[in-house]
């Protein structure tokens, strides 16, 4: 881990900007396994299956239930896209999907698919499986790309879902008096940030260091330009007050703050904002990974961080409440 006496800077300047899982799509949602479409290989298929998915930062939860030759089950399956393996435990509630023993499981983003790894034991028989987890441009298919591999040989199945319910990025903007270049971020599928937001501290997650006693940001979005007014009391570095601008369409913005300089580079993934930031601290690289989510409601920013450097890395999780 980075040393205690090394963070503090970096978890106040950049606790808006960062964030954690790296997802780049958005998975959420209630999806309804199309068998036409799919194709099961050697191994006879489900007569039906529906999935819903919950994506929150780094954790996916996917429940299944589905009916077929193998008989009724239902799962739930709960994934931290980090990239490390973990191990299930036996007496885990996802160590028995189905007929299968799940005995460990690791979930990491290759572009905008989630790649999920996991070893798995079928009647003594051990089995490595890869599932490839792709959203359609429009977000309306969700395509799980399997390939099987043990001791018996290798297979590749292919499961096709349509979503259920409506995805947010096709969600019609309501006709308003906003500005037009507001109005067409709506119509885009891309939330609006803008309002005043006050961090929830127990619903936060700072990580080796104490947060704030109190934050309050302010941000104007416009289209794509987002301009943040950050106030902090009681940090490790005393109260803070700072403002920065981002523009989310791919193109770098510089910040500085008491002569530490970063550059933001952000864009879109569906309804997610995206933000790679890159900085020097002590003459090594620091990058951090960032996602914005928006509540349904739009009452609830949410913005989970992972810091990365020669010195280690960490993770972070803000809740912002709209005032």
């Amino acid at each position: 881990m980075l040393r205690r006496g090394m963070l503090p800077l970096f978890l106040t300047l950049f606790a808006l900007t960062a964030a954690g899982a790296q997802p780049s799509a958005n998975l959420s949602g209630k999806w309804k396994l199309n068998t036409a479409k799919s194709d099961f290989g050697p191994i006879p298929g489900p007569d039906s299956r529906s999935d819903e998915i919950v994506q929150n930062g780094s954790e996916i939860k996917q429940s299944v239930v589905s009916d077929g030759p193998q008989g009724k089950q239902e799962y739930t399956l709960v994934l931290t896209v980090d990239g490390k393996e973990h191990t299930v435990p036996e007496d885990s509630p996802m160590a028995h999907l189905g007929q299968l023993r799940l005995e460990k499981v690791a979930a990491s983003w290759d572009n905008s698919a989630l790649v999920v790894s996991e070893t798995l034991n079928f009647q003594g028989n051990d089995l490595d499986v890869k599932n490839r987890y792709d959203v359609s441009a429009h977000g309306a298919v969700l395509t799980i790309a399997s390939h099987v591999g043990s001791s018996m040989g290798e297979m590749d199945r292919k499961f096709v879902f349509d979503r259920q319910d409506q995805a947010a990025s096709a969600k019609p903007a309501k006709p308003d008096s906003a500005p037009a270049s507001i109005h067409a971020a709506k119509v885009a599928g891309t939330p609006d940030f803008t309002g005043t937001w006050r961090l929830d501290l127990a619903q936060s997650s700072f990580g080796p260091v104490p947060g704030p006693e109190s934050r309050t940001d302010t941000i104007e979005h416009t289209g794509p330009t987002i301009k943040i007014h950050s106030v902090q009391k009681g940090t490790t570095q005393g109260d803070l007050d700072y403002s920065f601008t981002l523009t989310t369409d791919g193109k770098p913005s510089t910040m500085n703050f008491q002569g530490t300089e970063a550059v933001n580079t952000a864009d879109w993934r569906a309804d997610i904002l995206t933000i790679d930031t890159a900085t020097m601290y002590q003459g090594s690289d620091l990058t951090i990974k960032s996602m914005w989510t928006l509540s349904e409601n739009g009452k609830t920013l949410t913005v989970n961080s992972h810091y990365a450097s020669a010195l280690g890395e960490l993770d972070q999780k803000l809740a912002f409440v709209k005032q």
